[in-house]
């Protein structure tokens, strides 16, 4: 995960229709969405872009969306296929 993380890759196509869901989306479906994105990036080796997006969702301390964006895209990176088929079913 470390390599994947410090690594330069990009993948921003799959950012662009769910970073916005963080200004008006119910909380549950932001946090489906970035685990999702999260699980996308991680298996397009995409460092770079999860860092960027990180980031970007850091720099809004007290928006509880972001918030739960920022734990949503590191879970979607170290959970497992199962977990993943678990969440999709809700």
């Amino acid at each position: 995960m470390a390599v994947l993380l410090a690594g330069p890759g990009r993948a921003d196509e799959l950012v662009a229709d769910v970073l916005p869901l963080t200004q008006h989306a119910p909380l549950g479906e932001i946090f489906r969405r970035f685990v999702a994105l999260g699980a996308a990036l991680g298996d397009a080796a995409a460092g770079g872009t999860f860092r960027e997006v990180f980031a970007s969702l850091s720099g809004r301390p007290a928006d509880r969306r972001a918030l739960v964006a920022r734990i949503a895209l590191a879970h979607g990176l170290i959970m497992t296929e199962e977990d993943h088929a678990r969440l999709s079913q809700k």
